[in-house]
């Protein structure tokens, strides 16, 4: 198994192609997937987007656990990996699960007073229903 620290190091936007290559090909084998959820210190955002990457590629049953975690991913679109993980989100097939989360991160976005967040969580229903109806 594979140091995660020389993965997340190899997951580094600063990192060449190949190397940021071979991150995401050695984060295939990781079977705790939590620790691509938006790391912090002392990965921070520079590997948030080969994170989602990894985190996409990741089937429903894997991310099922982590939906919560996905959700906050995408207060906001500006963070390195919202597209990919509000795109996955979009195709997640487990559409009852997908709106309990939905559901409840959008009471916590409207008591924060995030009308951002709010609005990219309601996209994600809009586009489940669409998608399954």
């Amino acid at each position: 198994m594979t140091n995660i620290d020389y993965i997340m190091d190899l997951l580094d936007w600063n990192r060449s192609n190949q190397e940021q290559k071979k991150g995401l090909k050695l984060a295939e084998d990781v079977k705790c997937i939590s620790v691509f959820l938006q790391p912090g210190s002392p990965y921070g955002k520079n590997v948030w987007e080969n994170c989602a990457k990894v985190l996409a590629a990741r089937s429903d049953d894997e991310l099922k656990p982590h939906l919560g975690g996905l959700l906050e991913w995408l207060q906001d679109m500006n963070w390195p990996g919202a597209d990919c993980i509000l795109e996955r989100l979009r195709n997640f097939s487990d559409i009852q699960s997908l709106e309990t989360f939905i559901s409840i991160f959008q009471k916590q976005a409207k008591a924060l007073d995030d009308e951002d967040w709010e609005y990219n969580l309601m996209q994600i229903r809009l586009d489940s229903k669409k998608l399954y109806n």
